[in-house]
């Protein structure tokens, strides 16, 4: 089994490793039948051998197919009868286009769609908003204190931009819990950007 860690300054505990669904959003017909289909049976194969083998951090998006993916990821976990307190959800809100008072109404569908799971983590999808970040991180705020998400982050932020959604939480006395960004052998640049 996997040791959890804490994610960011929260007292939430993940797996270092966790699985993102962003492609459970393809389908065999409509705008979704250029992406793969995965079957929900392949689906919940997946989630359960993830799980047994000790990940708990579940990744998702509105962006990835308008709450398709996030429905995905339900049924698989219901289908191999994990419950809400053995896992964490993150999902994230797109901005694109839109104002930060479109957070609060966003929060319905993703909880709509999530059903009987918490979500854990609502990260700010880019930082390509209508909004400042100061905003954005306001309406997040809010929503922890009214108990829809457990914690806030942010996903493709800058250094500058995650510092400044960071200092705005504080002032609330909420941690910024992560910044989702690209990393891997061949991306490195948050080694050398002020990321980490």
């Amino acid at each position: 089994m996997m040791k959890k860690r804490s994610l960011g300054k929260t007292d939430i505990k993940v797996s270092p490793i966790g699985i993102g669904v962003m492609m459970w959003m393809g389908g065999q017909k409509g705008m979704w039948k250029r992406l793969p289909y995965i079957t929900s049976e392949d689906k919940k194969s997946m989630i359960k051998a993830s799980f047994d083998g000790g990940v708990n951090f579940f990744d998702t998006a509105e962006a990835y197919g308008f709450g398709r993916s996030e429905v995905s990821l339900v049924k698989a976990l219901k289908a191999n009868n994990i419950a809400d307190k053995d896992v964490v959800i993150g999902t994230k809100w797109m901005p694109m286009l839109r104002w930060a008072r479109n957070v609060r109404k966003n929060i319905k569908k993703r909880l709509e769609y999530l059903s009987d799971y918490t979500i854990d983590l609502y990260m700010v999808h880019a930082p390509i908003s209508f909004s400042t970040v100061r905003r954005q991180m306001n309406e997040m705020a809010q929503l922890v204190k009214d108990d829809k998400i457990l914690s806030v982050g942010v996903s493709n932020f800058t250094a500058r931009q995650m510092r400044k959604a960071s200092e705005v939480l504080e002032k609330q006395g909420i941690p910024l819990a992560v910044n989702q960004v690209h990393y891997s052998l061949l991306k490195r640049n948050i080694e050398r950007n002020g990321i980490i």
